[in-house]
């Protein structure tokens, strides 16, 4: 329908899950080439993929993404489910077509796409239904690292089960563990240094047949070997293949007991492999040599760049009109004649399975104003594995100190993780040999600690215990408590490791998401305080109870979606200050504060995720701590006390630990008090607010008085949430959807604001809150001449505004709803109110 043919490219953005997969055949079905793109890339990066592949179309879930990325969008929600044809679409490709473009590092700074028709990973499909037996296998890479085509087609062609893994699982051992076993899996393909770092938590996983190690140099350490012993049924294969030799070109089975590094093997069937020299001639048995590749593997080269093609894929002298690919791999036949990969000829290196070329992230640096000079070359962490390091000359001097603590924020913005350097060194000048060229020699070793200047020690016996374990995970004897994992030389793989120490070391449970939420050893240190303190309740048969389970609402799930990727998550809680005259009785307030979250569900609610699905759980009971502090020193200074209620705002509330809501108390004199109360959004709405409050002031004032208050029963929010979920199934979701894509057809979705500087692709979270005053007589005078309410005028009259600043007639806004349509709804704390999105049409 899209007029997409043989050797055009589709472009896939969607997240995990059964519909990349759909999307992926359906391509394919069609004839076409999939551009697969990984939804969490930067979008600069996305949008590079999709311009210089000249992607004609994008098959993605936001349909707002594709128009930020510029190419027409294929919504998969609006895909006629329905059978569209009798029969299949007629065979228009063959095995030169395309198949695939995937995107890797670029020895220039800038990605380079390669374009592989079907022959090679057809050819390894084939190799692998005669080879080896149709296991069940895990899809666990990514979409856009090759191997995928490996996972997904291998297993499907074979008549095998594929089983789809959520993302936060992927690096989580105990939950990557269990899905295996949940779901028998047989067949793992994973890159070494994951698959490490799983090993090293023991896992049981009895159905496992084959581990595939791929992408990076293997190794059988000591968690690997164990692991083999383990479980006897299971072999280990160690394969070799860059993405321009489609995917796998060697293959081998490895024994544990044969040395730590296995070789890379023997190639696979109707694939030749070549080791020459620098003239391009075979080397002598025994010798070291460059790899080349050759037979039905090669892809057909990159993307519009003829001349890196013409470097990398040389003419097969031995067949007329063929070519080998040239690896810049260095390898050694050895005597069994199996090939062993002995290193790389240039500065390229794999970090974490992903190629990486250190130029992309040097020149990702050079584009930042805050860098006057930089280079980027690849070195070892403490513990040994592969890393970049950061060498840069800041454009101030003077911000020597703080630079190297933005630098990954800034460049998170266009590069990967895997591209941002694990190590930084601030350098006054990029030192120079006599010909005016950068020495290498001489670019100083990073300090992989802190060095002694303003060291933060442990204060606490928990920072001291998890200063132990940073340290050895790390690989340094010292790390200051302020300073980012991150920041340290930790990346998303050793976070893992980290949590899996804290958790068989201290015996309390921790999540990876926390520590990239709160990355230094004070905050974690607060966080396993909190949770002692949880843990002293629960001792008691109250914390950890759950009474009630339903799953989110959709207005939860935007909700928590977006306070997820935020750079600025506490944008989605609820603050209030309240300023209180008189005596304030403290334990009358907490005996009230007790006694409003157990009326409420929502107040004792934590959002989690449970096999991959969302789900709120009420508890039995959750701690109410009623901190008071002291501001009297600083009472008379309004912008001080204003500080101390925002910083108190400010605090993220996990949302996986219940309550999701504080009360601060500050006195500010004999008998004056601030009250800040904060919520996260996902548990409140403004109509709750009024409950809350309402509730809470006749609970104080029976706390206090000793009577006892007749309240209303209240509805809970799970009911709620398991009412609304009927709502919208069946019928009745394809009819709102319909009615929704008819009322926003050609609507303009997207302000055509006057922006002093481009928008950027990532959103900093911050903004600003500009006051003025409506006389109040006015507007309710202006309500009742044109008999509306104040809320419509309100809007009529910023609609009207944004018309003239925009200079358009037509726009759609979102209004708050209460959403609240039944009569029990009243009762209800909770996120029951939403953005409705109203589309207005404005005169001359």
């Amino acid at each position: 329908d899209r007029g997409v043919r043989s050797d055009d490219i589709a472009a896939v953005c969607l997240p995990r899950g059964i519909d990349l997969i759909v999307a992926v055949l359906g391509v394919l079905k069609a004839g076409a080439a999939y551009l697969p793109l990984d939804p969490d890339l930067p979008e600069p990066r996305l949008q590079h993929a999709i311009a210089d592949s000249r992607a004609q179309v994008l098959l993605c879930h936001d349909g707002e993404l594709a128009d930020r990325l510029g190419t027409p969008a294929l919504r998969v929600a609006d895909a006629d489910p329905e059978p569209r044809a009798d029969a299949p679409p007629p065979r228009t490709t063959g095995l030169d077509s395309l198949a695939y473009c995937i995107y890797t590092s670029g020895s220039t700074g800038i990605p380079k796409g390669v374009a592989v028709p079907h022959r090679g990973p057809a050819n390894l499909i084939d190799w692998y239904l005669r080879r080896r037996r149709p296991y069940r296998t895990l899809q666990w890479t990514s979409i856009g690292f090759d191997v995928s085509v490996q996972e997904i087609f291998t297993s499907l062609a074979s008549g095998a089960a594929l089983v789809l893994i959520p993302e936060k699982a992927r690096y989580e051992p105990v939950a990557l563990a269990e899905t295996i076993r949940r779901y028998e899996v047989q067949r793992l393909f994973m890159t070494f240094t994951p698959l490490k770092y799983l090993m090293e938590t023991d896992p049981r996983m009895p159905s496992l047949r084959e581990v595939v190690s791929v992408g990076e140099t293997l190794e059988t350490t000591a968690g690997l070997r164990r692991f083999l012993a383990e479980h006897p049924d299971c072999a280990l294969y160690n394969e070799y293949g860059p993405t321009e030799a489609s995917i796998i070109a060697t293959s081998h089975q490895v024994d544990p007991a044969a040395g730590d590094r296995p070789p890379i093997g023997r190639p696979i069937d109707n694939v030749t492999v070549w080791l020459l020299d620098e003239r391009r001639r075979p080397v002598p048995p025994g010798a070291v040599g460059e790899i080349y590749l050759g037979g039905a593997c090669p892809a057909r080269g990159y993307v519009g760049r003829p001349d890196e093609t013409d470097a990398a894929f040389v003419p097969d002298p031995e067949i007329p009109g063929g070519f080998r690919y040239r690896t810049r791999d260095l390898g050694r036949w050895s005597s069994d004649g199996n090939l062993r990969h002995l290193g790389r000829v240039d500065h390229q290196v794999k970090i974490r399975g992903y190629r990486v070329e250190p130029g992309e992230a040097e020149r990702a640096l050079h584009t930042l104003d805050e860098v006057r000079d930089a280079v980027v070359v690849t070195g070892a962490d403490p513990r040994g594995e592969t890393c970049l390091i950061g060498y840069v000359v800041p454009s101030d001097p003077d911000r020597l100190d703080d630079l190297a603590a933005r630098l990954p924020e800034r460049l998170s913005a266009t590069l990967p993780g895997y591209l941002i350097p694990g190590a930084w060194v601030r350098l006054a000048e990029l030192p120079v040999n006599s010909s005016g060229k950068l020495d290498r020699s001489r670019l100083p070793e990073p300090d992989w600690g802190a060095g002694d200047a303003e060291f933060a020690e442990p204060a606490t016996a928990t920072e001291r215990s998890l200063h132990d374990l940073w340290c050895v995970q790390l690989g340094t004897p010292r790390v200051p408590v302020d300073r980012s994992f991150f920041e340290l030389g930790g990346h998303s793989l050793t976070a893992v490791e980290l949590v899996n120490r804290v958790r068989h070391d201290l015996g309390v449970e921790y999540d990876v998401v926390e520590l990239f939420r709160a990355p230094t050893i004070q905050a974690m240190a607060r966080r396993l305080d909190a949770t002692d303190r949880l843990e002293a309740v629960a001792d008691a048969g109250v914390a950890d109870e759950v009474v009630d389970t339903a799953p989110v609402t959709s207005v939860q799930q935007r909700c928590w979606r977006l306070a997820q990727h935020s750079p600025q998550p506490a944008v989605y809680q609820v603050a209030y200050r309240v300023t209180l005259d008189g005596d304030v009785d403290r334990e009358a307030l907490g005996r009230a504060l007790d006694a409003l979250a157990r009326r409420h569900s929502a107040l004792r609610t934590r959002i989690v995720l449970r096999d991959g699905e969302l789900r709120q759980e009420a508890l039995a009971g959750v701690p109410v701590d009623l901190a008071t502090t002291d501001l009297r020193d600083i009472a008379d200074d309004a912008d001080a006390v204003a500080d101390w209620c925002q910083g108190e705002a400010r605090r993220v509330l996990a949302t996986d630990r219940a309550p999701l809501w504080r009360v601060r108390l500050a006195r500010l004199g004999d008998a004056r008090w601030t009250l800040v109360l904060v919520l996260h959004h996902l548990i409140c709405d403004g109509w709750s607010m009024g409950v809350i409050w309402k509730e809470l002031s006749t609970l104080y004032a029976d706390a206090v008085g000793g009577a006892t208050t007749e309240l209303p029963v209240p509805n809970q929010y799970p009911e709620y949430a398991r009412w609304r979920r009927t709502l919208v199934t069946g019928e009745r979701r394809g009819e709102l959807e319909r009615f929704w894509h008819d009322e926003l057809a050609g609507a303009p979705l997207r302000l055509a604001l006057p922006y002093d500087r481009p928008r950027p692709a990532t959103l900093s979270g911050a903004g600003a809150l500009h006051r003025f005053e409506i006389p109040l007589r006015r507007l309710h005078r202006t309500a009742r001449d044109l008999a509306s309410t104040p809320a419509h005028v309100l809007t009529a009259g910023f609609a009207m505004w944004l018309a003239r600043l925009c200079g358009e007639r037509e726009m759609v806004l979102a209004v708050s709803s209460a959403s609240r349509f039944r009569a029990e709804d009243a009762t209800v704390v909770g996120m029951v109110g939403e953005a409705l999105p109203v589309r207005l049409s404005l005169g001359g």
